[in-house]
C-alpha cells in the first residue's frame, strides 16, 4: 500500500511537467504538498523554478519596492501577482499577498476595491465564509460612496452568491446589469443568483447574454452550465463545463460540475474526469455533500475506496 502521505511522485510529476513547459501544472501539483514537506529543499526549488518560469517569482516585498512611494501603486502590483498565483494554483504564496493587501489601512476607492477582493479571495483559498463577509463589508462601504457602481455592485452580488445569499444577491445584480447591459460579468453573476433561486428560464436568458459578451470567461460557461443541468439538459451542461474547464484549467469547481453532469449521462468519460481531478487537486471533496443534494450518490458510486485505481492518481493518492 503506498503511503497517502508520500507525495514524491507529485515532486517527480512536476519536475517532467516544467520540462514540457507546463509550468502552471506543475506548480499545481507541488500546491497539494503538505506544508511540512513542501519545505524540504528539493519541493522549494522546484517551486522557485516554476514561479520563475512563469515569471511571477518575485516576492511582496519585491513588488512593494517597485511600487515606489504610491500605496494604491503597490496595492495593485500585489493584487495582480496574488491573482495570478491563485489561478496557478500556488495557494499559500496567494494567501501571503492577500494577506498584506487586507492589512493596509485606507480609505480611498481605488485601494479599498483592491482590499476587498483580497478578502474575496482569502475566502476561496482558505475556504473560509468569513472572509467573505469581510469582502462585503468593504464593499458597502465602497457603494456608500459610489452606488452607481456597476463594478462594485457586481462583486457584491458575486459575494452574497457565495453566501448563499441568492435572493439579496438578485436585488443587488439586477441593479448592475440595468445600469450597464453589456456587463457581462453582472450578466453571469446574476445567472447564479437566478439559478439558485429556482428561476431557471430567466438565469438561461442570463447565460446566454454572458457567454456571448465574455466568452473567454470560466464562470460564465460555469454558471450556464448549471442552467442546464438544472432542467436536466445534462448533454448541454456537458458542453459548458468542458468549456469552462477550457477556459481555466486550474479551476476545480468547473471539473467537479463536469464529473457530476456526466454521471448523470451515465458518460464513459467519468473516470477519466474523476481521475484528472484527483492527479490535479489532490482529493476530491463532492460539492453538496451532507447537504440535500440529489446527486452525491451517483458521484460517490465513482469514488469508492474499495476500488484499485491502476492509475497515476490511484498510486498517488494512496490506493495501490
Amino acid at each position: 500500500m503506498k503511503d497517502p502521505l508520500d507525495y514524491s511522485l507529485r515532486e517527480d510529476y512536476a519536475e517532467l511537467l516544467f520540462k514540457m513547459e507546463r509550468n502552471s501544472e506543475g506548480l499545481q501539483q507541488l500546491s497539494l504538498i503538505p506544508e511540512k514537506q513542501s519545505r524540504d529543499p528539493r519541493v522549494q526549488m522546484l517551486i522557485k523554478k516554476g514561479l520563475e518560469n512563469l515569471s511571477i517569482d518575485s516576492g511582496v516585498e519585491d513588488l512593494v519596492r517597485i511600487g515606489g512611494d504610491s500605496l494604491t501603486r503597490q496595492v495593485e502590483l500585489v493584487h495582480e501577482r496574488a491573482a495570478r498565483l491563485k489561478d496557478f494554483g500556488v495557494k499559500q504564496r496567494a494567501i501571503d499577498a492577500c494577506s498584506w493587501i487586507t492589512s493596509q489601512k485606507s480609505e480611498e476607492p481605488a485601494i479599498l476595491r483592491y482590499i476587498a477582493d483580497a478578502f474575496h479571495m482569502l475566502g476561496d483559498l482558505e475556504d473560509n465564509p468569513s472572509r467573505y463577509d469581510e469582502a462585503l463589508d468593504v464593499y458597502n462601504k465602497l457603494i456608500s460612496k459610489c452606488p452607481d457602481d456597476v463594478v462594485f455592485l457586481t462583486e457584491k452580488g458575486l459575494i452574497l452568491n457565495n453566501l448563499d445569499r441568492y435572493a439579496e444577491a438578485e436585488i443587488v445584480l439586477r441593479k448592475a446589469a440595468g445600469l450597464d447591459p453589456e456587463y457581462g460579468k453582472a450578466c453571469s453573476a446574476l445567472c447564479w443568483a437566478l439559478t439558485g433561486l429556482r428561476k431557471n428560464e430567466e438565469a438561461m436568458e442570463f447565460g446566454n447574454r454572458a457567454v456571448l459578451l465574455i466568452p473567454g470567461e470560466w464562470s460564465s460557461w460555469n454558471n450556464r452550465g448549471l442552467v442546464k443541468h438544472h432542467i436536466r439538459n445534462f448533454e448541454g451542461a456537458v458542453s459548458d463545463f468542458r468549456q469552462a474547464v477550457r477556459c481555466l484549467p486550474s479551476e476545480k469547481i468547473a471539473r467537479l460540475n463536469l464529473l457530476n453532469a456526466l454521471v448523470m449521462l451515465e458518460n464513459d468519460d467519468a473516470p477519466d474526469v474523476y481521475y484528472d481531478i484527483i492527479v490535479r487537486f489532490g482529493d476530491l471533496r463532492l460539492s453538496g455533500e451532507g447537504s440535500d443534494d440529489p446527486f452525491v450518490e451517483d458521484r460517490k458510486s465513482l469514488t469508492g475506496r474499495g476500488k484499485l485505481f491502476k492509475t497515476v492518481a490511484g498510486y498517488m493518492d494512496g490506493y495501490l
